[in-house]
């Protein structure tokens, strides 16, 4: 068993891009649930990997647990997040001023009373996978909500139109 008691850096930073430069990378993968915890047992290809942080320090995308610089080794955290409900309001925009407000109040009304988290980006409204798929549907078109568009993305796929606070807020466990 192989024991990680800290952070060396995350993937993003100058210092660890260069020492990364034509090093060998295998990720470890957890889920957005998991990596939420300071504590956690995890096999990869016949190895342990027993991760106890310090309280409070939680894995992000990028994160360096291992490296080896004779090896040039590197052992790297990726979180697979979970699916993202994308509400789009581009329709409702064009209403009338009534016709939007009453609609934005209703879907509000709709996303709190389940006390699903929401990010509003511009005319896009970003609510993580809080139940199935199917249920979150199911109450979303029990709605009836006209001229607004509902998908489905995977959570990596939203990244790019948060803030990392929109981020944290979206895909923390506490909301569970």
């Amino acid at each position: 068993m192989i024991a990680i008691n800290n952070i060396l850096g995350n993937v993003c930073s100058d210092e660890w891009r260069a020492k990364l430069q034509g090093a060998i990378i295998d990720y470890l993968e957890f889920d957005q649930w998991s990596a939420q915890k300071s504590r956690i047992i995890i096999d990869k290809g016949g190895e342990r990997y027993a991760i106890s942080l310090n309280r409070h320090t939680h894995l992000t995308e990028g994160d360096i647990l291992l490296f080896n610089e004779k090896e040039k080794r590197a052992l790297v955290v990726h979180i697979k997040l979970s699916q993202v409900m994308v509400i789009k309001l581009n329709q409702i925009a064009q209403k009338s001023q009534e016709e939007l407000i009453r609609t934005c109040i209703e879907l509000g009304h709709a996303i709190g009373n389940q006390h699903w988290p929401a990010v509003v980006k511009g005319l896009t409204v970003y609510v993580p996978l809080t139940l199935d798929r199917k249920v979150m549907e199911s109450v979303m078109h029990t709605h009836n909500f006209q001229n607004i568009e509902i998908e489905f993305q995977e959570g990596q796929s939203v990244i790019p139109y948060l803030s990392p606070h929109d981020i944290r807020y979206l895909f923390h466990a506490e909301h569970h």
